[in-house]
């Protein structure tokens, strides 16, 4: 366990969070970013193996 407030500069969780929690949040901060400047694609590059997995079965 982390502490994880603000991780990254969001306010998204305050409290204690897992190391995978914050990778996604970084990972969804990003794409936010991408997002509002109108991208419609993203490479992702992580070397989390859970997080890979996590992101790769929801695309299933």
């Amino acid at each position: 366990m982390v502490q994880c407030v603000g991780s990254l500069g969001y306010n998204h969780y305050s409290g204690k969070c897992t190391v995978f929690e914050v990778e996604l949040w970084g990972i969804l901060g990003g794409i936010l970013i991408l997002l509002s400047k109108s991208f419609n694609k993203v490479t992702i590059q992580t070397d989390n193996l859970e997080v890979v997995r996590a992101l790769q079965g929801s695309m299933m």
